[in-house]
């Protein structure tokens, strides 16, 4: 079965600090495109309905 791990416990082959860098560069990019995406639909709307 499943044995469940500590979170504290990183193996060997696994760089902690580069994990976390790419997960906070993975949430910046998604928050920052969500609201690129939300302003070229705003625009779209504008010039549609104008």
């Amino acid at each position: 079965m499943f044995e469940e791990q500590n979170s504290q416990e990183w193996g060997q082959e696994m760089d902690r600090s580069e994990h976390e860098h790419t997960f906070n560069a993975f949430i910046s990019m998604s928050k920052w495109g969500s609201v690129a995406v939300t302003l070229i639909l705003l625009g779209l709307l504008i010039f549609v309905y104008n």
